[in-house]
């Protein structure tokens, strides 16, 4: 198993950092994986360049289409912050992730820096909008995260932590890692992609579980009241009708009596206790069959994606300066406005394509 560890400030090439924070350090790792088809990625780190991440992690989106059937494990150590957060949202769906329950992931906008005149401040502010759009549609798209609360997370100034509980409430991370090194156990494998699906049918479940129960149960009450009702309206008959000086009256009501008691056991009425066992084995059935639409559901949502999509063919800061000058502010805006929904709906295509969902 191929190890690669993500740890201090993730950066491009060239920048003098750690190599292995480095998208071509990453790549040489990914080489040596290709050798036993196990990844083993650990992330600890509060950041760094983005692009740089984003790099990392297209890397390893194509090692994963290539080698759609590797088992990958991504494990979040004290921290997973920025951009290394980002890089933890947007792993293919082929990884086990897992956290500790102290560990921390924080998201957040994206910083900059630019030299220029207006048209290089506008050019970077289009850039790190789509920046954003990117981080919080992997969050709202992979995890059961408020959408409200994700953007809020990205107002310029706001931070969004999560504990590694959250995490995987949320969806964030898959399980949790529980004991000492050496004794690491996942406490939860449910996989995110489809976990809203499987608490959907669990709830069904439960729901139809307890309307069952609860059938049964007015069911045996509505029989009680009906047995307590017969015992009220059946007298014994008087002793006037049945004395020594009327032996013939006597015998008579004796064998009206063996006469109803085996009239009332020719009925054949079921026995409730029967019925109640039926219903129970209706039940399991029901519920082994929720179980089977589950599991098929799982195999379902864990289909990879077989083929590499590419990128529009151009960015959109390149896009924005072929808006033609001299246009008002009004019409500046419009045509603004109209070229970054179609090249956000053109990126959001390739995006959902390429993340192998």
């Amino acid at each position: 198993m191929a190890k690669i560890e993500i740890k201090g400030i993730i950066c491009a090439d060239g920048w003098g950092y750690e190599e292995d924070t480095m998208p071509a350090g990453v790549m040489k790792q990914l080489e040596a994986a290709s050798e036993d088809g196990e990844i083993d990625l650990r992330i600890d780190s509060f950041g760094g360049d983005v692009l740089a991440a984003n790099s990392i992690g297209n890397a390893i989106a194509a090692w994963c289409l290539e080698h759609p059937n590797a088992k990958c494990t991504c494990t979040v150590g004290a921290l997973a912050a920025s951009a290394a957060a980002n890089m933890l949202a947007r792993l293919p769906v082929q990884f086990k992730r897992q956290a500790y329950e102290d560990s921390l992931v924080m998201y957040h906008s994206c910083y900059g820096l630019v030299c220029g005149g207006p048209e290089a401040m506008r050019d970077n502010a289009v850039m790190m909008d789509l920046v954003n759009d990117m981080a919080k549609n992997a969050l709202k798209s992979r995890t059961t995260l408020d959408k409200e609360r994700v953007d809020e997370a990205f107002r310029e100034g706001r931070e969004m932590w999560l504990t590694g509980t959250e995490a995987r409430e949320c969806g964030l991370v898959d399980g949790l890692i529980d004991g000492i090194a050496g004794e690491i156990e996942v406490i939860d494998e449910n996989r995110s992609e489809y976990r809203l699906v499987a608490s959907a049918v669990k709830s069904l479940q439960a729901r139809k579980e307890a309307n069952k129960m609860a059938e049964i149960d007015e069911k045996k009450a509505l029989e009680a009241k009906a047995e307590e009702e017969e015992e009220k309206d059946d007298v014994p008959p008087a002793e006037a009708e049945c004395d020594d000086e009327n032996k013939d009256a006597q015998a008579e009501c004796g064998d009206d009596e063996n006469k109803d008691a085996k009239a009332e056991d020719d009925t054949g009425e079921a026995d409730p206790e029967a019925e109640c066992d039926e219903e129970k084995d209706a039940l399991k059935q029901e519920v082994a069959a929720l179980k089977a639409e589950l599991e098929a559901l799982k195999a379902k949502y864990s289909v990879k994606a077989s083929a590499v999509q590419t990128a529009p063919a151009k960015d959109f800061a390149a896009l924005v300066r072929e808006i033609p000058k001299g246009l008002s502010q009004e019409k500046y805006a419009d045509a603004y406005s109209k070229l970054k929904a179609e090249h956000m709906a053109e990126y959001e295509a390739y995006m959902k394509a390429h993340q192998t969902r």
